[in-house]
Order: structure tokens, then sequence, then C-alpha cells
């Protein structure tokens, strides 16, 4: 146990079980290596990302960016509170208790697809193709005077 208040006035001695142990955030470096894959679970939505706990009292930010590889306007598109998700740790903060998390990181990013043809080869013209005729015409009339 570990005394954490003394009150010699009432004669009482506050004492802690909980502060003698690990919290969730000891060690997460060794815990959640950046790299590592965890699975999470969607604890909270809000506009600039969503909120995954990864381990239990241990949540980590997927920014929206990190969402998907796709533009969306809000993380509600795509994920909802409660969803169960794969995440990559892209960085680690024990000191501030920050885990910044991926959900794109883990997926492949979609090829576009070429439905269209691209024009037959164009080989040009020359201005004398276009107008050539009409100069012909005005050199015959100046010949003639």
């Amino acid at each position: 146990m570990k005394v954490i208040g003394v009150d010699p006035e009432n004669e009482r001695i506050s004492l802690s079980i909980k502060e003698t142990q690990p919290g969730p955030w000891d060690n997460i470096a060794e815990k959640a290596p950046v790299g590592a894959v965890l699975k999470g679970k969607v604890m909270r939505l809000v506009s600039f990302g969503a909120f995954v706990e990864v381990f239990p009292g241990v949540e980590g930010l997927v920014h929206i960016s990190q969402i998907a590889h796709k533009h969306i306007g809000t993380p509600g598109e795509v994920l909802e509170e409660g969803q169960e998700v794969e995440v990559k740790v892209l960085d680690v903060n024990e000191d501030e208790k920050r885990l910044s998390l991926s959900i794109k990181a883990l997926q492949e990013e979609p090829q576009e697809e070429n439905d269209y043809e691209l024009p037959e080869e164009n080989t040009g013209f020359q201005m004398g193709d276009l107008i050539g005729d009409k100069l012909k015409n005005i050199n015959n009339d100046n010949d003639d005077k």
C-alpha cells in the first residue's frame, strides 16, 4: 500500500492499493510501439477524428486524415461508435498520454481505373492546308493586274 495522505487532527491515514499498481499508460511505448498493429474499439467520434481504445484506459486518436484514403467530411461517414477496428501506431507520447493511430495505413490504396480511351494520335495540320487555296487565289488575282 501507498500512503497518500495523513490527517493528524483526526488521527487518519489515507492509503491506496491502486497507487502501487502500474497505470494503463505506464510502459505504453513497450505495449504499443510505433508500427505495431492493434485491435481497438471506437469510443468517440469528433469532428477531427476518432478516439479508439486499444487497452483498458488507453485511447489513441485516429486523425480524420488517417481514417480513409478517400476524402471524408466527418469520421461518422465511415466509422461508428462501438465499432471494432485495426489500427497502426504512428506515434507514442507516454508523458502526454497520447497515441497517434492510423486505420488507412493498414488498407490498400485504391488504384484509379482508367475508364476512358485516349484519343487517337492527331498528326496535326499546317496553316497552308487551311488557307493555301486562298493564298493561291490572291496571288493569281495580283498576277492579273
